[in-house]
């Protein structure tokens, strides 16, 4: 492994009040969980490729929530440093998460078996077939 250990994976994130990290400080460690904090963060700085930071807009992990990934350079090398200079997110809740929630709603497949799938796909494959050979012949 190359480089410092410390870029590879932060154990903290350090927020800001004022723009390109000014101001009043506050850091978080990744080994606790801040369910009720009052922060307004304007710049945020943490190293490594591997934690991601959750900050929410209400207590207990409530409400709208933030996520902070590791800059693209860091996730692509295994290294790096993640910054951000003019933000405006107002902290009541942050915990270090090992990847970000994603947007996309995960599919449910509950109650649908494969063999109904295969069966409707083979359907509509022999109907696009027919369509073909009857509807090109005219």
């Amino acid at each position: 492994m190359y480089g410092n250990k410390f870029l590879h994976d932060s154990s903290s994130i350090t927020v800001y009040n004022g723009k390109t990290l000014q101001g009043d400080e506050w850091t978080f460690d990744k080994s606790s969980d801040y369910p009720n904090v009052n922060v307004y963060m304007q710049s945020y700085f943490f190293t490594g490729s591997k934690t991601s930071w959750l900050l929410f807009n209400d207590t207990n992990y409530n409400g709208t929530s933030t996520c902070l990934e590791p800059a693209e350079l860091a996730q692509r090398y295994g290294f790096g440093v993640t910054y951000s200079g003019d933000e405006r997110i107002n902290i009541k809740s942050i915990r270090s998460t090992d990847s970000c929630p994603s947007d996309e709603p995960e599919p449910d497949y509950s109650g649908v078996s494969y063999l109904k799938i295969w069966k409707e796909g083979l359907l509509f494959g022999s109907m696009v077939a027919l369509c073909r050979f009857f509807c090109l012949r005219n």
